[in-house]
């Protein structure tokens, strides 16, 4: 009946039922591929198949058979629709040369043509370059599900070749425009901004070959791998200050986005505000939050009209900014862009003091306001020993009566613009004010050392010791803490706060953590009296040994030479990516947490992260096991301490083998013991290295070998047809 209503007659079905008892309907055509050769042929959607090549076609097993005996060639076809009977003649390919075999991998994205399967699911033309995976380049597409890419800059890109000319014909770091359009989703083009990466990861086309059995890749980058440089050396004679005061054009939208999470970060990419501290350096700072380290890349916008590159100078080791640079000659002569460069004010901010914020949102939008200082107090924010990250130690904050919107800004002195403040975003999701005279000693010392044309600090010394307050009835009270005592910090206090400094975690591999306690309060250091954060940073800061009082289990306690330590101000500084696991030192905050093995006092090796699709993930998610925040202590059960003994042991292990891995997980003590297969030709060994002039680089590792070795072994296929249908 249903047979009937689609325009078959009785004789049409007579012949069927006569040629097969086993005949019990027709072969309609559900789909047709936009495009295709079956569309060109002259095949719709609904035709009812009758015959090919004289041939009554009953069912799939008779159809399929049909094709495979005429790959190649064409097949007379016999369709009925609405009632008539077409004939036409359609040419049958071979599935295996229309499957993609080619495809290019980019910046750890991975592209090839479109393959007629997802075509035709999706309804649209088998052609354009599709996204299989979009990596770090694209991973801020819009659109939702797969996408197709249409065009690159100034490129359209209907063919894998097509894109790879666009690919080659922007150099690193471009900002271009890429527009697709969703396969779910044909009706709208999409565009988004990408910056061209070809360092990260590398740039090269792979082909399929059939006969071998494997991959064949070729390399497309003409950039050199250790390419890193991103900023130039600015010109001391070259300013683009302006005159202008607005204090508006000192404040700039901070991009951060980085190729793998490091030292506990799970996000790739981050946005934030900076502000212009010295437009003839070329020098912002920014939230810590927004620029965790300089592994990425950093893009700095100036009045919502000018987007330059920069890097990363200054990561504090405990507070919550960094200093980044930009090369202030590629703004010189844009008429678009003012810089002002705002002074910070050297006087202390007090509560009640009238203000004025400046800042942005995530639009670009600029935000103004008034307000007054409300509340200044320290801060202490607990560690997460299932995600042990940075998290500021020994701050200070202060909260303005407007609340202020947008992602940050800055508060400056309503009369002289001059800068008492930051609105930053803490590593807990909060929006806090940063005095700027606690930022002030690292700002001067990282200019000094620019305009002497000397290496920015790469550490400061401090006493690694995470404080918090007790308020002070409560050490009379409970901790014992003597009149005489109370006198000499009651007088050290300001009006608003009552409270003294207690010692709550300390670094491990320490001096502090040999002579102090945890639970010790504070009273002095260095013969004068401490009850604020500030001043003990102050009276710590770049000494290499000071003397302490402290009040323990209810007795006065002289320390009398406590070593400072040295703490790296650029954050981490080797990377090596082995199997897929991103691995460095211990950083800071584990180093907090206690708990820790013992080679983390030689460095240790700390898996940060996973790589998306390799065998370290493979064995993750085959284990349900996270593999993150963990210690490798053995590699073979040889144990080992540092990066070096990691790659020293690996290096015995053949490609496509198994190595067998000790680890100890962070934030739960256990030991772990599993195996991942060691790919050389997929997830090639590389070791990064940040170089003294801030760059990073790729150092060669001797036995990742540049040979591409047999992987994946592909059996002969037979040929399999299709009408693309």
């Amino acid at each position: 009946e249903e047979l009937t209503r689609m325009g078959v007659n009785d004789t049409d079905l007579g012949d069927m039922r006569t040629d097969s008892e086993r005949a019990e309907g027709m072969l309609v055509v559900n789909r047709i591929l936009t495009k295709g050769t079956g569309y060109s042929a002259g095949l719709r959607s609904g035709d009812v198949l009758r015959s090919l090549n004289d041939i009554l076609v009953h069912n799939y097993v008779d159809l399929e058979e049909i094709l495979d005996d005429n790959v190649g060639n064409s097949v007379d076809v016999l369709v009925i629709r609405a009632g008539e009977t077409m004939e036409m003649s359609v040419p049958v390919q071979d599935l295996y040369e229309i499957t993609a075999d080619e495809y290019i991998e980019v910046s750890k994205a991975v592209v090839h043509k479109l393959e007629y399967c997802l075509a035709l699911a999706c309804n649209i033309p088998a052609e354009g370059v599709f996204l299989a995976s979009q990596g770090y380049m694209f991973k801020g597409l819009k659109a939702t599900g797969p996408v197709v890419i249409t065009g690159i800059g100034e490129y359209d890109t209907p063919t894998l070749d097509d894109f790879q000319t666009a690919m080659q014909a922007y150099p690193n770091g471009s900002q271009v425009a890429v527009r697709y359009i969703g396969v779910f989703d044909k009706t709208k083009t999409h565009f988004s901004r990408i910056t061209v990466d070809k360092r990260w990861y590398r740039f090269e086309r792979a082909k399929r070959n059939d006969r071998e059995g494997r991959w064949s890749f070729r390399n497309l980058s003409k950039t050199a791998l250790d390419d890193f440089d991103i900023v130039k050396p600015a010109e001391e004679d070259n300013t683009v200050a302006s005159d202008n005061t607005n204090p508006l054009d000192a404040v700039v939208y901070v991009d951060f986005s980085t190729p793998f999470p490091i030292d506990g970060k799970n996000s790739l990419s981050c946005v934030g505000v900076g502000l212009v501290v010295d437009s003839k350096l070329g020098l912002v700072i920014c939230e810590r939050m927004t620029v965790p380290s300089s592994l990425g890349d950093i893009f700095v916008t100036f009045n919502s009209a000018k987007m330059v590159r920069a890097k990363a100078v200054f990561v504090h080791p405990f507070q919550e900014f960094s200093l980044i640079r930009y090369d202030t000659r590629e703004i010189a002569n844009d008429k678009l862009v003012n810089v002002c460069e705002l002074k910070m004010n050297r006087n202390p901010l007090h509560i009640g003091q009238k203000l004025e914020y400046f800042g942005i949102d995530g639009d670009h939008n600029r935000l103004q306001s008034q307000c007054a200082v409300t509340k200044i107090m320290g801060l202490y924010i607990h560690a997460n020993a299932g995600n042990p990250q940075f998290v500021p130690r020994n701050t200070e904050y202060f909260i303005a009566n407007e609340s202020a919107k947008g992602i940050g800004g800055v508060y400056v002195d309503p009369e002289d613009h001059s800068v008492y403040g930051f609105n930053f975003y803490f590593t807990d999701q909060k929006f806090r004010g940063i005095r700027a005279t606690d930022v002030l000693p690292y700002v001067d010392s990282v200019r000094e050392a620019l305009l002497n044309g000397e290496e920015t600090p790469r550490e400061i010394s401090l006493l690694p010791v995470q404080l918090n307050t007790v308020p002070l009835v409560q050490a009379r009270a409970t901790l014992n803490l003597d009149d005489e005592w109370a006198l000499k910090l009651l007088n050290t206090m300001d009006p608003y706060r009552r409270s003294l400094l207690t010692v709550s975690r300390l670094m491990v591999d320490s001096d502090a953590n040999m002579q102090f306690r945890e639970n010790d309060l504070i009273l002095a250091i260095d013969e004068s009296p401490v009850t604020h954060f500030s001043t003990f940073t102050e009276l710590t800061l770049g000494k290499s040994y000071v003397s302490a009082t402290v009040l323990r289990n209810r007795e006065i306690v002289e320390i009398k030479k406590v070593g400072t330590t040295a703490l790296s101000c650029v954050g981490t500084q080797r990377v090596v990516i082995y199997a897929g696991m991103v691995l460095h030192s211990g950083h800071n905050a584990l180093k907090f947490l206690g708990n820790v093995p013992d080679s983390v006092v030689e460095g240790g090796v700390y898996i940060t992260s996973l790589c998306q699709g390799s065998p370290a993930e493979a064995e993750a998610t085959l284990s349900k096991a996270s593999r993150r925040n963990a210690f490798i202590i053995e590699v073979d059960n040889k144990p080992v301490k540092n990066l070096d003994d990691f790659l020293e042991a690996v290096s015995r292990v053949k490609n496509n083998d198994y190595v067998r891995l000790t680890a100890l997980d962070v934030s739960t003590d256990k030991v772990s013991i599993y195996s991942i297969r060691a790919d050389e030709e997929y997830w090639k060994t590389r070791e990064l290295r940040r170089s003294s002039s801030g760059n990073w680089k790729e150092v060669n590792v001797p036995f990742s070998s540049n040979t591409r070795n047999k992987s994946l072994c592909l059996a002969d296929a037979n040929k399999l047809a299709a009408i693309a249908v």
